[in-house]
């Protein structure tokens, strides 16, 4: 689950492996950190955008050892307040 800012507010056990961290590690990330193919600009540009629910993409995601994955994601987004937070599933 990330924020509209792109902070990692919670994960499972499964997103923390496909990075190759811990998942403390993982709760510290924002999106750009690990998303080669959308760095911070692009990566504001996504949060902000309101894709329909369910709509997939996918892209480069950086490992802890540098590796890349191809990862594809799907988000569901939940307005709260004047902000959102978007539930993802990822799968390589």
């Amino acid at each position: 689950m990330l924020d509209d800012q792109g902070r990692v507010l919670e994960a499972n056990a499964a997103f923390a492996r496909l990075l190759g961290c811990t998942a403390e590690a993982a709760l510290q990330l924002r999106r750009w950190q690990w998303d080669v193919d959308y760095p911070q600009p692009g990566a504001g540009a996504l949060l902000a955008c309101s894709a329909p629910a369910g709509a997939a993409h996918e892209s480069h995601w950086r490992r802890a050892d540098g590796s890349l994955r191809w990862v594809e994601s799907r988000a569901h987004r939940v307005v709260q307040g004047s902000g959102h937070l978007d539930f993802c599933i990822s799968r390589d």
